[in-house]
């Protein structure tokens, strides 16, 4: 049994209807060529029964919390039903890409069953038909919630349920036991010493944050802040989310992303966007540096959960209805995925998504995976917010292309810079001192 942090409650204070704070891996299979042929859906809980013992988030759930004055608890489900976390579904005919996107929107949006461990699996069949994806392939989507996951654990749940061989995972012994919930007088007691703390947490974090904000500030100023204070706006992503979703992905070859990263040295006009996303992100590490992150995750401790969750909810909802010009629009995630040939009951991966939560002001979401040589962004919204991802994706296409054509001309002209011949190496001391010995000795 262990407690959770501040920083895990707190992503389960944000839940709601509105905001299911699950992360999503989605992964596309290869089973062309699997030896023993089609992959049967029974193989694929069976997989899972066998792996479950090699991560703790599949079989712990939540429990106590003394109604938000605490954190909660996870506890080992003594009730733990595999069936119900893995489940088989197929997509609609004729099964085409756009239809491949709604189911998956439309799964991301529902949240997950908060009395049970805090995952789902869904198996999706009939990609047949989908264009760019191999025959007889099929996808799985990971539902997990935040306060479960971060990337270490995440990585560490792709890895228990694949394999780096075609072989199916042998069976093990597993030692496994469920756990009693804890006691009301064990829940509200240490609720009740917690509490006690925060006062004293309170100005131990205030003496430590003010200087730390002042000192950050410094930091990160520069000359720039003018001009960066120019690009501050309120966007239609700074709004209160509703309870749909839309998606879409872009596929990027990861040798070629590589290799325009290589030559874009000096470039114009796309790359002066990047060097702009680039600056905005250097100067924001360098704040979160000069505040520390220890500061940053103390805030959380200083106030009560269930207190933390309202003021939370108060403070986006006010500022959704202000005209200010917002600091974040957008979320970005970044996680670099294996590279290897990976295997999940035989059955190769081919591609690695990943779709991630939406929260009020912040409408749109962007996953980046890298994996089995691809690259893959990922993006989420409101469909409020944005009702044609189609064009959303065809802008992002179109900025990519004018950086492939930007790589292209700049390779170019690389190439054809004329090629100076190498200098003269320089003599060593000794010998430039021989020769100037011998012509002084010379008559």
């Amino acid at each position: 049994m262990q407690q959770l942090s501040e920083m895990a409650s707190h992503f389960l204070q944000q839940e709601s209807a509105r905001t299911p704070m699950h992360i999503s891996p989605v992964i596309v299979y290869d089973q062309s060529a699997r030896k023993g042929g089609k992959l049967r859906y029974e193989d694929i809980p069976t997989v899972f029964k066998r792996n479950l013992h090699k991560s703790v988030i599949f079989r712990r759930t939540l429990s106590g919390g003394a109604m938000g004055l605490d954190t909660p608890y996870w506890m080992e489900d003594r009730d733990f039903d595999l069936e119900f976390h893995v489940r088989h579904i197929a997509l609609p005919k004729p099964g085409d890409w756009r239809q491949f996107c709604i189911l998956l929107a439309r799964l991301q949006s529902r949240g997950l069953d908060m009395k049970r461990p805090l995952w789902e699996a869904y198996v999706i069949e009939g990609l047949d038909k989908v264009e760019g994806l191999p025959e007889k392939s099929f996808a799985l989507m990971l539902k997990i919630h935040h306060a479960a996951i971060d990337g270490i654990s995440g990585a560490e749940i792709i890895a228990a349920i694949h394999s780096m061989s075609e072989d199916m995972t042998p069976p093990v012994v597993d030692t496994w036991k469920g756990e009693k919930e804890p006691s009301p007088w064990k829940v509200w007691s240490r609720a009740y010493v917690h509490n006690l703390q925060r006062p004293v947490n309170f100005f131990g974090t205030m003496l430590s944050l003010v200087p730390a904000i002042i000192r950050a500030r410094k930091v990160s100023a520069s000359p720039r802040d003018e001009r960066r204070n120019t690009l501050a706006a309120k966007t239609r992503f700074n709004a209160l989310i509703s309870t749909y979703r839309v998606t879409d992905t872009l596929l990027m070859d990861l040798a070629e992303v590589k290799a325009m990263r290589k030559a874009l040295d000096n470039v114009a006009d796309p790359v002066e966007r990047l060097r702009l996303v680039n600056q905005s992100a250097q100067q924001s590490n360098a704040f979160s540096n000069a505040l520390g992150g220890s500061v940053m995750m103390d805030i959380s401790e200083i106030l009560i959960p269930q207190v933390l969750g309202w003021g939370f909810r108060l403070a986006t909802i006010a500022a959704a209805q202000t005209e200010r010009p917002m600091p974040c629009h957008v979320v970005i995630s970044n996680v670099p995925g294996p590279q290897i040939p990976l295997y999940l009951a035989g059955a190769k991966v081919h591609l690695m998504m990943g779709m991630g939560p939406l929260l009020d002001l912040m409408g749109l979401f962007h996953a980046v995976i890298s994996g089995a040589g691809v690259i893959t962004i990922n993006f989420v919204s409101c469909r409020e917010m944005m009702p044609d991802p189609q064009f959303y994706k065809a802008c992002l296409e179109e900025s990519y292309q004018e950086l492939q054509l930007a790589a292209q001309h700049a390779t170019l002209r690389s190439e054809s810079k004329p090629k100076h011949k190498p200098k003269a190496k320089l003599k060593s001391k000794s010998l430039r001192k021989a020769n100037d010995t011998q012509r002084v000795a010379r008559p």
